[in-house]
């Protein structure tokens, strides 16, 4: 379930709206990839995002620069739950 930080929309600022797109994000990412990996084993997976974060900024492409940074951010989320969860 995609929970907002803030529920109603009238309490919505930049930030809120930006942490609400990584927790969706986490949450999709989560469906998408639900193995198990150590955090060392994820550090590519974030290398591969802000490569492509990269590419985003070369291309001058805001919408998807966007994007790129959300996923970055909800990988990096991933891995600071796992060192605080022990796994």
């Amino acid at each position: 379930m995609n929970l907002p930080v803030f529920k109603s929309e009238n309490q919505m600022n930049t930030r809120t709206m930006i942490i609400n797109d990584i927790h969706n994000e986490r949450i999709r990412q989560e469906s998408m990839h639900p193995e198990k990996m150590s955090v060392s084993q994820r550090l590519p997976v974030l290398i591969e995002e802000i490569g492509e974060v990269g590419t985003a900024i070369q291309n001058n492409d805001n919408d998807n620069l966007y994007q790129e940074l959300i996923q970055v951010a909800a990988v990096a989320v991933r891995m600071a739950e796992q060192v605080i969860d022990g796994t």
